[in-house]
């Protein structure tokens, strides 16, 4: 130290100096140029230190940003209204409005890894690479603000925000404060809610007020009818379609019903009737009928359903699936992608069926092999009226999508197709005799197949053949119970086996001959599961295999996974079907990645709803194209929620943060 001369340490004090408030000085005005799937925006950003200002167009009024980032403060400025609130930094509006609080937010949240310096408009930047989120951003230190921000999607940039013609000026300190004449305003979110809050109060009396049946009563598939004690429901099916039954528990107290199968006006020898109880609100039971094996067997095909209600009060859904027509009900507040053949001609019909009003709103969506077919459909349509559109062959329709927002009523629809032509054969009459005799199937040595919840399946088996059972589990929640009888009749159960597996995890069971097991029935709880039944010469003679106890090598992770449909520390439901692709937990913070099989409209509904049953108050929401974003807060903690659709299923982020 005695070396260095008072005029080099003078010289480190004068470059420590201008380099620092070189930095703190920074002011300039740039052009925010952000373009989104070919979509360009421009707005105006200015910034001074700490502190900005983004101005741009919402809805068509001119409403400004300011950030004080020292101060942690935001405030959204309508400039024409001469009015302003105050907003929290971390709130979705502001991350979905301001690009920049957006990129801090990812960085900040989900770390970056740096990739090297490049210039962006002449100017020296640092890229910063946030892999788990498909983000970079390229920042300079001088400013203090990345110069360039992209969101990619599949390796492609979807979104990108840049600033341009970036021009260093001195700016007033009144750009980045309200106006004195400007009236501070409640948060609109906050209007919004206790909006919303009535508007669910309304419904939920309007709909409790709706009576249930308590007569005969027969109606057509696709139907959603309110049943109470006393009450039964006739619907006529088509025999040669699938048919779906959901009952909806509709009270808090018990729930009791049967389910009657008839033919032709007569009950169905082959079937017994379905009972079952429905134990709180919002539990449901389901049912499915004339599927593949009931059209070969054809004894155990139906084309009446009768519904009757012991006590409590239900809501019978009926729907119907073919080949050539789909028939389902939406009864609002759900969305259904519905699948068809690009190569036929297709017709839509949408029935107005609204109880609480004349007519009912929605918007469907055909999704087409060439986007540029693609299309959105706004309907009104009155009770008992049928709006029609035809399609041709050429249009490529592939998906339908129908949407009816809570409250804006109840439809039913249905999807039409020309029989395909070479599927089509002539029957002789010597088929059609055929036909009308029942189907024996014939068992196989070796049987193999998958089942999907809600749909199990029945096979045979050959009596007084040893049977090795295998199960492997194809979702992390696959559950269900395999059922043996001496026949297909069901005449008598000679064993049962109840087993619940995680993907790829095994269980086998097997079976003597001599307890003449000729008919299995497969029963599916959840998710989705492979069975294979072997009566080849190898099969186990061995007793029944008891389930094995978990290892130790399983994880905690795993085993809370399996286990419990609670995540983030308990506080968070787990959504039907959905898979766990990463979980972590901070202390009193935690986030959880999802793949969930339903779109970010649907995602952010049912987490709403289930939130707000448990005290958590919603702040912004939002769904605009392939993402949405929800925010809920209860007290000093936080749920962020990011949901983003690739056309098959979304990737969900969800973080709970306690301050």
């Amino acid at each position: 130290m005695k070396n260095i001369s008072k005029f080099t340490i003078l010289y480190i004090f004068f470059i420590v100096f201008y380099t620092t408030a070189s930095a703190m000085a920074a002011s300039f005005s740039a052009d925010m140029v952000t373009v989104i799937d070919g979509k360009t925006k421009t707005d105006k950003l200015y910034l001074s230190g700490n502190r900005y200002r983004i101005e741009t167009l919402k809805e068509g009024e001119l409403i400004a940003i300011i950030a004080d980032r020292d101060k942690n403060i935001y405030r959204v400025l309508n400039i024409e209204e001469k009015r302003f609130f105050e907003i929290d930094p971390d709130d979705y509006w502001v991350l979905s409005e301001d690009p920049i609080q957006f990129s801090e937010y990812l960085v900040s949240e989900y770390g970056f890894k740096e990739e090297g310096t490049e210039k962006i408009n002449g100017i020296d930047c640092k890229k910063q690479v946030v892999k788990s989120q498909n983000f970079a951003r390229w920042f300079s230190s001088d400013l203090k603000i990345p110069l360039k921000m992209v969101t990619y999607e599949e390796g492609k940039e979807r979104a990108v925000t840049e600033l341009k013609a970036v021009k260093k000026t001195n700016l007033s300190a009144d750009l980045f404060e309200a106006p004195k004449d400007f009236k501070l305003m409640e948060d609109p979110k906050e209007v919004l809610y206790q909006k919303q809050k009535r508007e669910r109060e309304e419904r939920r009396k309007a709909e409790e007020a709706l009576p249930g049946l308590t007569e005969s009563k027969s109606a057509q598939a696709p139907c959603y009818v309110k049943i109470a004690a006393g009450g039964e429901l006739r619907v006529k099916v088509d025999s040669d379609r699938r048919a779906f039954l959901e009952i909806y528990n509709e009270t808090n107290e018990e729930s009791e019903f049967t389910v009657l199968h008839y033919f032709n006006g007569k009950p169905l020898e082959s079937s017994y009737p379905k009972t079952g109880k429905l134990e709180k609100k919002g539990t449901c039971s389901r049912y499915d009928y004339n599927d593949d094996f009931a059209q070969k067997a054809r004894s155990f095909l139906v084309d009446e359903l009768r519904i009757q209600l012991g006590k409590g009060l239900v809501y019978a859904r009926i729907n119907q699936s073919g080949e050539n027509r789909k028939d389902f009900y939406d009864y609002g507040s759900s969305q259904r992608y519905v699948y068809t053949d690009p190569k036929r001609p297709l017709t839509v019909q949408i029935t107005g069926d609204n109880p609480f009003g004349d007519q009912t709103k929605g918007i469907f969506y055909l999704q087409c092999e060439s986007e540029n077919n693609s299309a959105s459909i706004p309907f009104t349509v009155e009770n008992g009226k049928m709006l029609t559109w035809d399609y041709p062959a050429d249009k490529g329709v592939n998906t339908v999508a129908v949407i009816i927002s809570e409250g804006d009523g109840r439809a039913k629809i249905s999807l039409i197709q020309q029989p395909d032509p070479k599927k089509e054969t002539p029957e002789s009459s010597e088929a059609k005799t055929a036909l009308q005799t029942e189907y024996i199937p014939k068992p196989k040595v070796i049987t193999e197949f998958v089942v999907t919840h809600p749909y199990g399946t029945g096979k045979p088996l050959t009596p007084g053949k040893n049977l090795g059972i295998t199960v492997t589990g194809l979702t992390d929640d696959a559950g269900g119970t395999i059922i043996l009888y001496t026949d297909r009749k069901k005449t008598k159960q000679v064993d049962e086996f109840k087993f619940k597996l995680k993907t790829n995890q095994v269980e086998t069971f097997a079976v003597a001959g001599e307890k003449n097991a000729g008919w299995s029935s497969v029963w599916v709880h959840e998710g989705s599961f492979k069975v294979k039944l072997d009566q080849s010469p190898l099969a186990k003679t061995a007793p029944i295999l008891e389930k094995k106890e978990e290892t130790a090598s399983v994880s905690a992770e795993d085993k809370k996974t399996e286990s419990s449909t609670m995540i983030l520390n308990g506080e968070v439901p787990l959504y039907n079907g959905a898979r766990i692709i990463k979980e972590k937990s901070f202390g009193a913070n935690s986030k959880v990645d999802l793949e969930i099989q339903a779109d970010p409209e649907e995602i952010i509904k049912f987490y709403t709803q289930a939130m707000t049953a448990k005290g958590w108050q919603p702040g912004m929401s939002m769904v605009q194209g392939p993402m949405g974003v929800l925010q809920l807060k209860k007290g000093e903690s936080q749920i962020m929620l990011k949901a983003m659709w690739n056309g098959q299923k979304s990737m969900v982020n969800i973080a709970v943060t306690t301050q």
